[in-house]
């Protein structure tokens, strides 16, 4: 009996995290509409995030979520793995003008623009709008089915509107 009671529960417990799993990039999670998964579904399943998500719905507001309920802090300049938060005034084209925007920093590499050193960074998310074709991805990662990799222009490192954190 002991032995059946021991394998129901370990049924149960490895059920319940193959549902968790599949439903942690469930559509609109952070907020969206039924037909995309948001930029924070992605990163906060990607990355095994914790906390609660549900008070930092918004990607400008990561900052706080990432500090204060996971073990992250913020640097200066991208590195690949790190986590960028883009806010609503990082850019008109391809930022979300309410929420922002964030993912997950593939490449960082330095450009020289006009005789100005610039950062230019590949980052790999959901829900990004590829400004060239208007359309968002459609790759399938992390239980979302809108992922993509998407290279930003080169923008000044001094810029503001832009963060990068990793982890502790």
């Amino acid at each position: 009996m002991k032995k059946k009671t021991t394998l129901w529960l370990s049924l149960s417990i490895v059920m319940m995290l193959a549902i968790i799993l599949v439903s942690a990039c469930s559509p609109g999670k952070g907020g969206g509409s039924p037909n995309v998964s948001q930029c924070t579904d992605y990163v906060w399943a990607k990355l095994s995030l914790s906390g609660d998500f549900g008070k930092y719905p918004d990607a400008k507001d990561w900052h706080d979520y990432l500090v204060k309920e996971n073990p992250f802090h913020q640097v200066n300049d991208p590195s690949t793995g790190a986590i960028v938060v883009f806010q609503p005034s990082f850019s008109k084209t391809g930022i979300d003008q309410k929420s922002g925007h964030v993912g997950i920093v593939q490449s960082a590499v330095t450009v020289t623009v006009n005789g100005v050193q610039d950062w230019q960074i590949l980052v790999r998310g959901a829900n990004q709008i590829n400004p060239e074709t208007g359309l968002i991805g459609t790759e399938n990662e992390a239980g979302c089915t809108d992922v993509n990799t998407l290279s930003y222009l080169p923008y000044p490192k001094s810029r503001g509107g832009i963060e990068y954190f990793i982890r502790n």
